[in-house]
C-alpha cells in the first residue's frame, strides 16, 4: 500500500489551523486588576480605587470594544474565560493635559495572555476624574478667632469670633495628604463641596499654631467626614481657625521725638518723626508681629485688627543714661473690643540725639592770632584752616559729641541739629610754657538753637 505523505501533511495543517484560537472568550485565562483615579485638580494626589466604573476590553485587533465590566466596591475588575492572545484594556477619564476641559479620553493598557490558564494582573491602571462626580454634598462655615485669645494665652477667653471671608477650604479623599479640591468661603464664611462620591473625606483649613509660647506657623485644622449613600447633605458645623489679623478694627497715632539733652526741661522742641518704625505686638507677648513706617507728619496706623490686647511701641534713647546710646522701648497698651473700632492713641514720645532729625545748624569761623615760639612777638592773624572744632550737646563741658575740621577759609558748620543748648569749642595754644611744652586751652561758646540756624 502506498502512503501519500503530501495528503497527510495537508490534513495536519488544516487541523492545526482549525484548532488555533483567536483572542476572545472560550478559554480558561483571565485578566484582572484595580482601576484607580486621581483628582484632575491635584495630579500629586494619591490614587484612589474607582468604584462602579466601566472597564472595557478589545480582543486582538478589533476596532471597537468586545466586552465590558463594572468595578466593584474596591475598584477591582476581572475579565474571565479568555483565550491566549493580545488584548487592550481601557477606561475613560479626564485629560490631565487639559484639566479645565470636560471631554473624556481613553486610558489604555495592553495585555498579553501567553498561556491557556494564565491570570494576568493589570498594574498602575489610573484615570483622572473630579472628586465631585457623585450626588452628595458637604457644607460648613469657616470662623476664626484672634490667636492670642486662645485659651492657653487668655484663660478668660473672649467672644471675638469672625466669619472667614474669601478663605481657602480644602477637601481630601481618604487619607490622601494632598488636597483633591478647594473652594473659597462666601461673605458669611460658609462653604460647600458638591457632587461627592461615597467615601471618607478630610475637610481642612489653615490656622496659626497656638500650642507654643506664642502663635506661630500654620497648621491644618481638620474634620473627617464619612459620606455614604446618595443625595446626602452633611453639615459639619463650624471649622474654627486662629488668626493674628483679618479683623475690622484700626489703631492710629503719631510718633514725635525730642532732643534727649532737653529731657527734664521745659524746652519745646517736639518734632514729628517721619520715616521711623513703629511696632505692634499682639496679645501679651514680647515678639513683634508687624511694623509700619511713619508718614511725613509722623502719623501711623495698624489696620485689620481683631478684638484683643495689643502693645504699640517705638525705640528711644534711654533718658536714664543720657549719652550712653542705649535704647529702650516706649509703649502703649491698647485693648480693642467689638468690630469696626477706630482707636486713636496719645502720641508716642521718643528721645533722639541732638544731631538726629533736626533742621537747624550752627555755623562759625576760626580766626587765629599767630606769635613766635616763645609767644613774645605777634606775627600775624587770619582764618585758621584745617583746625578741629568740637560740639557738645546740652550744658556739659566735658568731652565732645562731634567734631569738624575747618575749611580753607576757617569756616565750619554743624548741621541737622535739633532745638537745644550746645557748647562749641576749639583748642588754642596758651602763652604759658611748662617743661618746654605748650598747654592747650579751650575757647568755648555756649549756643542756644531754636527754630533757625545760628551764626557764631
Amino acid at each position: 500500500m502506498r502512503i501519500n505523505f503530501k495528503f497527510i501533511l495537508f490534513i495536519i495543517t488544516i487541523f492545526l489551523v482549525a484548532c488555533k484560537k483567536e483572542p476572545g472568550k472560550g478559554g480558561r485565562a483571565s485578566i484582572k486588576g484595580v482601576l484607580y483615579s486621581k483628582s484632575i485638580a491635584n495630579l500629586n494626589a494619591v490614587p484612589k480605587p474607582e468604584l462602579e466604573a466601566d472597564v472595557y476590553i478589545i480582543y486582538g485587533d478589533d476596532n471597537t470594544y468586545s466586552d465590558r465590566v463594572r468595578t466593584s466596591g474596591d475598584g477591582s475588575f476581572e475579565f474571565k474565560y479568555l483565550q491566549p492572545g493580545k488584548y487592550k484594556i481601557y477606561a475613560f477619564g479626564l485629560d490631565p493635559a487639559f484639566p479645565n476641559a470636560s471631554s473624556l479620553i481613553a486610558f489604555y493598557k495592553e495585555v498579553n495572555v501567553s498561556s491557556a490558564k494564565a491570570i494576568v494582573e493589570v498594574s498602575e491602571f489610573i484615570i483622572y476624574k473630579k472628586v465631585n462626580s457623585g450626588t452628595n454634598r458637604i457644607v460648613g462655615k469657616l470662623i476664626s478667632k484672634n490667636a492670642f485669645n486662645a485659651s492657653n494665652y487668655n484663660p478668660q477667653g473672649l467672644n471675638d469670633y469672625l466669619p472667614e471671608v474669601n478663605e481657602d477650604v480644602f477637601i481630601s479623599y481618604g487619607n490622601d495628604p494632598q488636597f483633591d479640591e478647594r473652594v473659597r468661603t462666601s461673605s458669611d464664611g460658609s462653604f460647600e463641596f458638591n457632587q461627592l462620591r461615597e467615601g471618607t473625606y478630610r475637610i481642612y483649613a489653615y490656622s496659626k499654631d497656638t500650642t507654643g509660647p506664642f502663635p506661630t506657623g500654620n497648621v491644618a485644622i481638620t474634620k473627617t467626614i464619612v459620606v455614604s449613600g446618595e443625595n446626602a447633605t452633611i453639615d459639619i458645623g463650624n471649622l474654627l481657625v486662629y488668626k493674628v489679623n483679618g479683623g475690622t478694627n484700626r489703631i492710629s497715632g503719631r510718633l514725635i521725638s525730642r532732643n534727649i539733652y532737653n529731657y527734664g526741661t521745659n524746652f519745646s522742641d517736639s518734632i514729628n518723626e517721619a520715616g521711623d518704625d513703629v511696632y505692634i505686638v499682639y496679645g501679651n507677648g514680647f515678639q513683634s508681629y508687624d511694623k509700619v513706617i511713619t508718614a511725613p507728619d509722623g502719623t501711623f496706623e495698624f489696620n485689620s485688627l481683631r478684638s484683643g490686647n495689643y502693645r504699640i511701641f517705638a525705640y528711644s534713647l534711654d533718658t536714664a543714661s543720657i549719652g550712653s546710646g542705649s535704647d529702650i522701648s516706649i509703649s502703649r497698651l491698647v485693648n480693642l473690643s467689638g468690630n469696626n473700632t477706630d482707636l486713636k492713641i496719645d502720641p508716642l514720645v521718643i528721645y533722639k540725639n541732638a544731631d538726629r532729625g533736626g533742621n537747624s545748624s550752627i555755623r562759625g569761623r576760626i580766626f587765629a592770632r599767630h606769635f613766635n615760639v616763645s609767644f613774645t612777638q605777634f606775627q600775624y592773624q587770619g582764618p585758621e584752616p584745617d583746625h578741629d572744632v568740637y560740639i557738645k550737646f546740652g550744658n556739659g563741658t566735658l568731652g565732645y559729641d562731634d567734631r569738624l575740621i575747618t575749611d580753607a577759609n576757617g569756616n565750619f558748620e554743624f548741621q541737622g541739629l535739633r532745638q537745644g543748648v550746645y557748647s562749641i569749642y576749639a583748642l588754642s595754644d596758651t602763652v604759658v610754657i611748662i617743661n618746654n611744652g605748650l598747654i592747650k586751652k579751650s575757647k568755648i561758646a555756649t549756643i542756644t538753637v531754636k527754630n533757625s540756624s545760628v551764626n557764631i
